[in-house]
């Protein structure tokens, strides 16, 4: 650019002083420009469709391709809800979609579903747990689990007996993963409803809910990771 104020310079001085020279100058700037601008640096999310939102204290500009129809074109929101798809969390094409509305059991399978919420990070296991325990009440028993993780067995009685809770750890931050059917007798709500896990963590000043396909539980650590990466790259301040 430097090199560009040059030529701005030179080129006012030939309307004042060299007029015959002036169509030339003006080339030589426009070209200065154009090359300025292919040089500078572009952010990943130049080259994406996206929405500025702001969700608590931080601005994001979250691919349209991602969010949920009802969300797109606000600035200020309180809740953001967005769909990647699995394993890699990429954004869905207009022929996942197609094949989403085809059937619940494709999107189930193949997507993970982020939520931000604007209040505040969730409270940890640990802090759970104490505040069970000023209140008098059981606390389930801490066993080892697959994939690195903690189950957690018996104590407060569960709506859906069919669910099974862990206890996983993100940098030194306990948070419980619940997988199951969801249905209060263990059933699914619906023909095309496939297992899932869920789970809270924090992310910056918000709290950040992850909703995957069971079956993928043995990732429940890069999931985690990528998701709260892929997010950050978003993030606009």
């Amino acid at each position: 650019m430097p090199a560009c104020r040059q030529q701005w310079t030179l080129c006012m001085g030939c309307i004042a002083t060299r007029w015959l020279e002036l169509p030339t100058m003006l080339g030589s700037l426009l070209l200065c420009l154009i090359a300025s601008a292919i040089a500078q640096p572009s952010s990943p999310l130049d080259a994406v469709d996206c929405v500025e939102m702001q969700v608590g204290k931080h601005t994001y500009c979250f691919p349209k391709a991602a969010l949920e129809i009802q969300q797109r074109g606000k600035l200020r929101q309180d809740v953001v809800v967005m769909s990647l798809m699995m394993p890699d969390l990429r954004l869905p094409t207009p022929e996942d979609n197609r094949r989403f509305y085809l059937g619940d059991a494709s999107r189930g399978k193949e997507t993970t579903t982020i939520g931000l919420a604007a209040h505040g990070p969730p409270i940890s296991w640990d802090q759970a747990v104490r505040n069970r325990t000023k209140l008098g009440g059981p606390i389930p028993a801490e066993v080892p689990g697959p994939f690195g993780l903690v189950e957690l067995l018996g104590g407060y009685p569960r709506s859906n007996p069919y669910e099974n809770e862990f206890v996983a750890v993100r940098d030194g931050f306990r948070f419980k993963i619940v997988c199951g059917f969801g249905g209060v007798d263990g059933r699914p709500h619906s023909l095309g409803l496939v297992p899932t896990c869920r789970s809270e963590v924090p992310f910056r000043d918000l709290k950040m809910t992850l909703h995957f396909p069971a079956g993928h539980l043995d990732q429940w650590k890069a999931l985690h990771d990528d998701a709260i990466s892929t997010i950050t790259s978003w993030a606009r301040n």
